[in-house]
């Protein structure tokens, strides 16, 4: 599994996961925190800005979270 750089405003949190996506709500889930109308950047390559960084909404965040705390999958 690759290892991803997640940010949003202030917070950076590196961890190991399957998607961007995954991080993202792992991120969320492992610090308890949610946010709106925010994007998020993951990125395989550190905390800079690069090309090739994925940028993720938060209500797809927030949707796919919620999704999994329904269906009682892990997050």
């Amino acid at each position: 599994m690759p290892k991803y750089y997640v940010s949003c405003l202030n917070l950076e949190e590196v961890l190991v996961s399957n998607t961007p996506l995954d991080a993202c709500v792992e991120v969320c889930s492992k610090l308890g925190i949610g946010t709106a109308g925010l994007m998020w950047t993951v990125s395989e390559r550190g905390f800079n800005s690069h090309n090739d960084d994925t940028l993720i909404y938060d209500d797809e965040i927030n949707e796919e979270f919620l999704r999994r705390m329904d269906n009682g999958d892990p997050i």
